[in-house]
């Protein structure tokens, strides 16, 4: 068997290994492919404080902008009684400056508000972070522009006054369409990370 040895620091370069002094070697000729992926994989993941077999199940993080403070205040409320982390602003750029410094999965935002509307609110949300979802708000005389909304990167709108359980299953939606694309693009990176690994151990 034509065995590939190398030592810690072959994996750390690419930050599998954290910095250590013990020795390593895998059979890289003897192994299946998928075998010497998992193999590899599981070192990367538990190295950095997860569990190989289990994957803790984790809700979305919601932010909810609305310039109407009893609604706001109210609806974050009531997603909080249904187990749901949220928090609340009142402004386009309030939400603009709470995404940059934290993270949001999901945001149920008003389009009528004063100062930026949120159609423009969502561009720039997106600029600062493409990856999160978007559940627009609107009224009677502005379903054009929840379209419009979606067209520029919104998950999808809800009618106010929306009932809870229908704004949950938006929710839901949104969370399951990011967190497939998140999963489509940590693959990829994994991936990419293997084949440069791979590389570096021929011989």
């Amino acid at each position: 068997m034509n065995a590939s040895w190398f030592y810690w620091r072959n994996l750390r370069k690419f930050g599998f290994i954290p910095a250590g002094s013990a020795f390593f070697f895998l059979d890289r000729e003897g192994f299946p492919e998928y075998i010497f992926n998992q193999v590899v994989y599981g070192i990367n993941h538990v190295v950095k404080g997860g569990d190989m077999f289990t994957q803790k199940a984790e809700g979305p993080r919601l932010l909810l902008v609305d310039d109407e403070e009893r609604f706001r205040t109210t609806l974050a409320k009531r997603l909080k009684e249904k187990g749901f982390n949220v928090a609340d602003v009142g402004s386009g750029m309030e939400a603009i400056d709470y995404v940059q410094a934290n993270p949001v999965d999901i945001i149920v935002l008003d389009i009528k508000m004063p100062g930026l509307d949120g159609i423009e609110t969502l561009a720039e949300i997106k600029k600062s972070d493409s990856g999160v979802e978007v559940v627009l708000l609107t009224g009677h005389g502005t379903v054009d522009t929840a379209i419009e909304g979606m067209r520029s990167g919104a998950y999808d709108y809800l009618m106010k006054p929306c009932e809870i359980d229908n704004l949950i299953v938006k929710i839901n939606g949104a969370f399951e369409v990011k967190k497939e694309r998140d999963d489509r693009l940590k693959k990829a990176e994994e991936r990419s990370r293997l084949d440069k690994l791979e590389k570096s151990v021929r011989f």
